[in-house]
Order: C-alpha cells, then structure tokens, then sequence
C-alpha cells in the first residue's frame, strides 16, 4: 500500500516534531579524570577539556555503576581523554552529562599496586586486551557479578 500525501506530510512533521523536542544525539567524548577534591571529571571535545558531572537520574545505570566501578589500576592510567570514551549528552548550561554508554579502548594499560606501600619506582604498566569482571567493584547498586553485567560490551578494539 503506498502513502498518500497526507500521509507523508504527517510524517514529515512528526519527525521534525521529534527532532525539537529538545532532545540531543549521543555524542563521544573522551574521559578525563584527575585525582583532585575539586572539579575532576572532563569531557575532552576537540581538544577542550569540559567540566561535567553525571547526570544520576537520567544516565543508563548500569553504564555510569560499572563507569564509577572501574578499578583505579586501570581508570587513572587510561582517563587522559584518549582510552576511555563516554557516549551520552552534554549539557552546556547545566554541566551535567546523560551517559547512554562507554567503551575502553583495548589493549589498555593496567597498573600494578600490589599494596599501598608500594614504592613509585615499584609500579609496572601492564598492557592488557580485554576487560575482566574482577576489574571492577561492587559499589553502590552495581554488583560486577551480576548476570546482566557483562565487561566485553565495555571494551573497544583500538582503531587504527
């Protein structure tokens, strides 16, 4: 059966509608994360550093649970804004950022701390290429062995 013209306006305008609905399309942005008690999250965009936090009550919970799971061995060496993308809305006014999703680049580096008194000179860089359950804690309402928590859909083959 072919559409008739109203038909086709009709469409049209509900697409159009549904475009200005103030709602944006998931960008990527590189993740920036420095150990800091102020301001420590950014969203890296054309080499501009954006200060953001989350958006708790609109993100997808589960990306943002395993996002603030990630083991520090492998959150600070790879938050530079080149290994971990963040896939999501970025709000300029509001500063807050709607995550949707986020990958790892494989292979990664992981840093080895054995301990707390660990010696600076003591810590390896690891190149690691895929994500395992057992980088990632439980915290607040993520649990990284939950069923429907899997670390493969994190994780990014590097493009070259």
């Amino acid at each position: 059966m072919k559409p008739n013209r109203n038909q086709l306006l009709l469409l049209v305008a509900l697409i159009s509608f549904a475009g200005c609905n103030g709602r944006r399309t998931a960008k990527e942005y590189g993740y920036v994360f420095y150990e800091s008690t102020s301001q420590n999250q950014y969203l890296l965009e054309d080499s501009r550093e954006l200060p953001f936090s989350f958006d708790e009550v609109r993100s997808d919970k589960m990306a943002l649970g395993s996002l603030h799971a990630l083991s520090a061995r492998i959150l600070y060496p790879n938050s530079k804004g080149g290994r971990i993308i963040l896939v999501g809305d970025y709000n300029v006014q509001t500063q807050l950022f709607r995550i949707q999703h986020w990958y790892l680049q494989v292979p990664f580096i992981e840093l080895t701390l054995e301990n707390r008194l660990q010696m600076p000179e003591e810590i390896r860089e690891i190149k690691r290429v895929s994500l395992e359950r057992t980088d990632f804690a439980k915290e607040r309402d993520f649990d990284p062995k939950a069923l429907e928590f899997d670390p493969k859909k994190y994780e990014r083959k590097e493009s070259r």
